[in-house]
């Protein structure tokens, strides 16, 4: 198995970029989420609602996001819904 360079992504998923320690990052939007925001019940709706441009990273971005919580052995996330 090839050995991954600490600053070398393990995965990407479009514009996305998961790293070893599961953190995701956009270069191309100057964004990222640090492996201890993975869990947060209502991360998505902030996400979603409130980045207009997320919108349109959404099928690249939630499985990177997938991907990250694998990497960083987070096995459960309880999401928060309001309506």
């Amino acid at each position: 198995m090839q050995e991954t360079k600490k600053n070398e992504p393990v995965a990407r998923y479009g514009d996305w970029k998961v790293m070893a320690d599961g953190m995701l990052i956009n270069d191309k939007r100057r964004f990222f989420l640090s492996p201890d925001r993975l869990r947060e019940p209502d991360w998505w709706a902030r996400l979603h609602f409130g980045i207009p441009w997320m919108s349109d990273q959404w099928n690249t971005f939630m499985p990177a996001w997938a991907k990250a919580c694998e990497v960083a052995g987070i096995e459960t996330v309880n999401i928060k819904i309001s309506l």
